[in-house]
Order: C-alpha cells, then sequence, then structure tokens
C-alpha cells in the first residue's frame, strides 16, 4: 500500500516464490503486507522505491497454527441456471428489434 494516497496493488508469488509488482509511484512510503491462508501476515513498512532501481523486499510466512473448518456450499433450484443453457442469451421483442440501431 502506498501509504500517503492509500493506493493498494497486489500479487501472487511465482513457483519459485518470487514475486513482481510493476508500475509502482517513485518514492513512499510503502507498506507491503504478505499473507496466506493459515499463516500469519507479515507486515514490512517505510519502504521507499528509487526511480530505475529494483527494491527487494522479502517476507516469510509462518504457521498460524489454527485448524481451517470445512467450508459446505449449497443452493436451492434456481431457474436462471439450469443444464439447457449453455451459454449467454438476450430475447428481444419485435418491437425492441425496430428500434435498435444497425449499420
Amino acid at each position: 500500500m502506498h501509504v500517503p494516497t492509500g493506493s493498494v496493488s497486489g500479487t501472487t508469488t511465482q513457483d519459485n516464490g518470487k514475486y513482481t509488482i510493476p508500475n509502482l509511484r517513485v518514492g513512499g512510503p510503502y507498506s507491503i503486507t504478505f499473507s496466506y491462508l493459515g499463516y500469519k501476515e507479515q507486515v514490512v513498512n517505510n519502504i521507499f522505491l528509487t526511480l530505475g532501481k529494483t527494491a527487494e523486499v522479502n517476507g516469510t510466512l509462518t504457521d498460524s497454527g489454527e485448524t481451517l473448518d470445512e467450508i459446505i456450499i449449497s443452493s436451492s433450484k434456481n431457474k436462471i441456471f439450469n443444464k439447457d443453457r449453455t451459454g449467454s442469451q438476450t430475447s428481444i421483442s419485435a418491437v425492441q428489434l425496430k428500434i435498435l440501431p444497425t449499420i
């Protein structure tokens, strides 16, 4: 987060654990938060960026020790979604068809 403006940018890590966040404002201060489900969040404050330089900020996540509960998602029968409708659809009446712009 860019502290003076409150603007927030985000990213996810690559397979090797590295990450990039391009096109950030020069200066700062920035506050960087490392987080992942089931781990304690780590915050690094007072990061300042220099034009043309890469800033390397590393974080280490530790297990939060919390047990994650299962999530159950259920739904009632919905008339809008069904197995016979597999794409988007728009119904246009004859009156609407006459007044729609054409080439």
